[in-house]
């Protein structure tokens, strides 16, 4: 009970300082452009990185499976998964491209249910998706027209459908949250976060909302799972790890902002950063899923 209590305020608290950080800059009313920086530079320094160990539980995975024993085989599990992560990656973006209203909507889904875990060992799974509805859901509905401007520029030609199922979302997941509220009452710092996540989803540009949740909030959430995982005590078991994907993720966002912008798409950064980020956590969700199912499977059979 002290550590699930010494979790939610610690998740709060650096979610608040996030948010206070940000705050600053909402009162000095920056650009379109600066928002999208605050973006970009999030999600590259503190949202990336989170993911970048994704190879190390992948081949952790096969190891375990197909490659059950045979650890002489470390090579071959590392590259069949990164064949199958990178391809999973592709497939989604032509996806996207070709049928992005779709592409969204798998998006959202799964990134609402991926955003519930930040409380897995906190709440029920009914308030861990409320949860992650609500990350989802609170700027569609408090923030329609510039919602609506960043999915047109994410190549949805009609947000519509989007904008107009952000009510429901809203209020059937704050409904939820009502008819369980006795389990949210006995976790102060878990009500105060829910809070705060209103808060910021109302105040922020959507833009400046998602750096702050992402960054302040989830990333170092799953960035703690992961030490504690793979046994990670050094920053330097960190940069090994982490560092080689970090900069070959930068590599290719490089590249493919470049190209976009050589031939005059618009809004390369927009794109890139959103487009980019999605094709990348519908296999990092998978993974992280298959991690979590496998450690529960090991706990089932562990002798008591």
């Amino acid at each position: 009970m002290d550590g699930a209590r010494s979790f939610s305020r610690r998740v709060f608290y650096r979610f608040a300082l996030g948010a206070a950080l940000l705050f600053g800059a909402h009162l000095m009313t920056f650009s379109p452009h600066a928002m999208l920086a605050v973006l970009v530079f999030g999600v590259a320094i503190l949202g990336i990185p989170h993911g970048a160990f994704d190879h190390v539980i992948g081949r952790r995975l096969l190891r375990g499976g197909v490659l059950r024993g045979d650890h002489s085989q470390s090579v071959l599990a590392l590259s069949l998964f990164l064949l199958a992560y990178v391809s999973l990656s592709a497939l989604f973006m032509v996806g996207w491209v070709l049928m992005p209203a779709l592409g969204l909507f798998v998006f959202l889904v799964m990134s609402a249910a991926h955003f519930g875990t930040d409380w897995r060992d906190t709440l029920p799974m009914s308030l861990r998706l409320v949860w992650g509805t609500l990350v989802i859901a609170t700027p569609f509905y408090a923030h329609p027209r510039d919602v609506e401007d960043i999915l047109h520029a994410l190549l949805v030609s009609d947000a519509t459908p989007f904008i107009n199922a952000a009510p429901v979302a809203f209020w059937g997941a704050l409904a939820v949250a009502l008819f369980r509220l006795r389990p949210l009452l006995e976790k102060r710092h878990v009500m105060a976060s829910l809070g705060l996540l209103l808060a910021t989803g109302t105040v922020f540009h959507p833009l400046v909302y998602f750096a702050c949740y992402f960054c302040a909030c989830h990333s170092p959430i799953h960035f703690q799972e992961i030490r504690h995982a793979l046994k990670i005590r050094t920053s330097g078991q960190v940069l090994r790890m982490a560092g080689p994907i970090v900069l070959a993720t930068w590599g290719a966002a490089s590249v493919g902002y470049a190209l976009m912008a050589e031939y005059s798409v618009a809004s390369p950064l927009l794109k890139m950063t959103f487009i980019g980020l999605a094709c990348l956590t519908v296999p990092h969700i998978i993974v992280e899923w298959l991690d979590h199912r496998k450690a529960l499977a090991a706990a089932t059979l562990a002798p008591e």
